[in-house]
């Protein structure tokens, strides 16, 4: 497949391609912290059969793409929204279907927001609303969301701060993180997230980066629910009942917020994107990008 880097600014981001430029885009965004290859390469071509030309990225500050001194050039979520535009103005595309998971998103809600001649549907997986705040306070800006548990947090507090440096030791942490935020629709994969694990430490250009994304959802502006309730975008929730992180509760709220979204609810599943839901998602994002 196609690979390519970008501008976005004085930033180099990678991207790459599959299918035919001439069907509609797709583009898939992943969630805070997270590499392109979170979509795996099966997973683009199971849309692409369906007709569709789908680009994958690296956000800033993960995989193969730059990465930044948080401190000396912060950011916000409206800034991984322009970097998004970039990419398509890169492959000539004048409009796309924006798919994100998790923080992929709450990107698409702000490029939807920001840029919304650039952006025909979005499908927001295992999200919630723009402007709920940081990891560890994900319901900062609306108080009737649902917060993880603190025991769950107290087990997710792990992962912030320094990231293993070698790849054994990368992929046991991984692995862990995996393990702590999947649900129950399917057995815990070990052999495939020890290969996701390896992968993703094998190109990452900068581990240590990958906390930028908190700092910048932290930073983002709050945004009020008004400009939600007038957003006028074909819109696609999917969501866990078993997600830990973002309670179900979010992709409630989200789908309620965004005038005529559909809401599809995957049962057991947590804040994952399992190969058992696969058939399912991809099936309902074909159908919500088909027209």
């Amino acid at each position: 497949m196609p690979e390519k880097i970008v501008r976005s600014g004085l930033l180099r981001i990678w991207t790459e391609s599959f299918g035919d430029p001439n069907d509609p885009a797709v583009l898939l965004i992943a969630g805070a912290s997270a590499q392109a290859v979170f979509w795996a390469d099966e997973f683009c071509c199971q849309l692409v059969a369906g007709g569709r030309f789908v680009i994958r990225y690296d956000s800033r500050d993960t995989g193969l793409s730059d990465s930044v001194d948080f401190a000396e050039s912060p950011y916000t979520v409206n800034d991984l929204a322009a970097d998004a535009v970039s990419v398509l103005d890169a492959y000539d595309i004048p409009e796309a279907h924006a798919v994100g998971v998790s923080g992929g998103g709450l990107i698409c809600q702000a490029l939807a927001l920001d840029h919304r001649d650039r952006v025909i549907t979005v499908s927001a997986l295992l999200s919630s609303l723009l402007g709920t705040g940081s990891i560890d306070n994900p319901n900062g800006g609306y108080g009737d969301l649902p917060s993880p548990s603190p025991a769950f947090l107290e087990k997710l507090s792990e992962f912030f701060g320094k990231i293993p440096a070698d790849r054994k030791s990368f992929i046991e942490w991984s692995l862990k993180k995996y393990r702590l935020i999947s649900g129950s629709l399917e057995p815990f994969d070990q052999k495939a997230g020890t290969v996701q694990a390896g992968l993703e430490f094998d190109r990452a250009r900068n581990l240590s980066s990958m906390n930028n994304h908190a700092l910048a959802f932290a930073a983002s502006p709050k945004t009020p629910i008004s400009r939600l309730n007038d957003l006028d975008i074909k819109t696609l929730v999917v969501h866990g009942t078993e997600d830990r992180l973002l309670p179900y509760g979010h992709g409630e709220a989200l789908s309620q917020t965004i005038p005529g979204a559909h809401m599809m609810t995957i049962e057991k599943m947590g804040h994952d994107l399992p190969r058992a839901a696969w058939s399912r998602v991809i099936s309902a994002v074909l159908e919500h990008t088909s027209d």
